[in-house]
């Protein structure tokens, strides 16, 4: 014959069981979790090549390059600008390059132009990107990373969690007089 403490023990311990089961699993899921943050794909700037991208009708207005839009663009740089046409290669003084925002205008003096103000223009150069996170999966694994971090003291208050919940489960059997 069971006394009446020995039942009520018996019906918590899969509990507590399923509780420290469950803490065993999160424990090795944050640690794995803390394994998708890699910072060499995130934090790290890549570099392309565009070759020959064309520009159409160049004028004095502010014109894109084609990779300004891409994600995380950082800087484009070695720009190497020519007539589309005649495949001249047109001075660095004929126009206006913002590297850091990918942007180039004609900036010469129009009569001095040899036809290059409101022509197609052909750029190469080198476009930088990637430094930022701009992509869900990248801003996901950035915060999965960040919260592995805490994870020690996830596992501390599971731990007290366990310990509270076997202190119930001895004293659950006591009789109070």
């Amino acid at each position: 014959m069971e006394k009446k403490g020995q039942t009520g023990i018996n019906m918590i311990i899969p509990g507590v069981l399923t509780l420290a089961l469950a803490a065993i699993i999160l424990i090795f899921a944050l640690m794995m979790t803390q394994g998708l943050f890699d910072s060499s794909t995130v934090k790290h700037a890549y570099t392309s090549p565009v070759k020959n991208e064309t520009l159409t009708t160049v004028t004095e207005a502010i014109h894109n390059v084609a990779m300004r839009g891409s994600c995380g663009f950082i800087m484009l740089s070695g720009a190497v600008v020519t007539n589309a046409t005649t495949n001249t290669l047109i001075p660095a003084t004929n126009y206006t390059l913002d590297t850091t925002q990918g942007t180039i205008y004609f900036s010469g003096n129009a009569a001095e132009a040899n036809g290059f103000n409101n022509s197609n223009w052909n750029i190469s150069y080198s476009y930088q990107y990637g430094l930022t996170s701009c992509t869900a999966t990248n801003k996901t694994m950035i915060g999965l990373g960040k919260f592995g971090d805490y994870w020690d003291l996830m596992v501390l208050a599971i731990i007290i969690t366990v310990i509270i919940s076997l202190l119930l489960v001895v004293f659950a059997g006591r009789k109070v007089q």
